[in-house]
Order: C-alpha cells, then structure tokens, then sequence
C-alpha cells in the first residue's frame, strides 16, 4: 500500500490520539505478555540483549507474543553487529591486497553497517528508538491517559 505505514492503535493511544480520528475498536489485540526468556539459538550476546530489551516494551504493553520475532532480530543483529565491530577494531577497516597498492574494505564494515540498519528498522518498529518514545506518551502513574486505552489496556 502506497503512503506511510499505518501506527497501531495501541501507540495512538499510548500519544493521546494527537489526530483525534476514530480509532479502529476493531483492530486485533494480541494477548499481554510478560517478558519471554530468549529463544535459546541466539547468540551469548543476543540473548543480554533480549534480556536487557524484552521487559520494558512488555511493560508498556507495545510488545506481544506476535512480536517476539522481530526482538529477536534486533537482538540478533545487535549481536552480529558488535561481533563485527570487535573484529575491525583489531583489524581496522581496510586491507592491503597481495602484490597490489589497492587497498580493500573488510565484509565486516559492510556487515555492521547493515545490522545497524536492522536494528533501526527494528527498533522503529519496537518503540526502541528515540524517535520512537517521544511519540509515545504515558500518564505519570504508568496508566493509560484515555478512557479508551483503559478500555483496551485495562488497569
């Protein structure tokens, strides 16, 4: 569909409905989660990470059991990421080819550069950027502002 993506009702709620347009009531409501231990394939890294992650959207209610997917891969590219990063940072960025003056860029620098792009679209998606939290706004007892969002969220 051409346009920016739709937000979900949740996060509209979360801002207060800057827009004041109807929300959709019939939007599907996943099932409230509390945070899920790490998938076990992750990576040592991945899986702080997760940890350190999980908790905190699952508290805001922004993260449901359909979106473990995509926590995993932020998580997995936090960690390819890092892993890349320890490399160059021994290495450096560039190498000398044999027998030759040109030099030539690591895949490491191209591999972090795309985790990090991953982990932005990710993150976007999560309410983990930035960005994103400033968009979302929550009454200073943690509860939802609107009569709606206690409708949906519940106390």
């Amino acid at each position: 569909m051409p346009g920016p993506r739709p937000k979900p009702t949740m996060l509209k709620i979360l801002q207060g409905n800057p827009g004041r347009k109807p929300l959709n009531t019939r939007e599907p409501m996943p099932d409230r989660i509390s945070a899920p231990e790490p998938p076990e394939h992750l990576l040592p890294l991945a899986k702080e990470k997760w940890r350190e992650l999980a908790p905190q959207p699952c508290r805001l209610q922004l993260l449901s059991g359909l979106d473990t997917d995509l926590l995993e891969v932020f998580c997995d590219a936090y960690a390819k990421k890092r892993a890349a990063d320890d490399y160059l940072k021994e290495r450096g960025t560039t190498y000398a080819e044999a027998g030759n003056k040109v030099y030539r860029q690591y895949p490491q620098v191209s591999i972090s550069e795309r985790c990090v792009a991953l982990m932005l679209a990710c993150g976007d998606r999560l309410g983990l950027s930035p960005s994103a939290r400033s968009r979302i706004q929550i009454a200073d007892n943690g509860k939802p502002q609107t009569r709606v969002a206690v409708r949906l969220l519940g106390d």
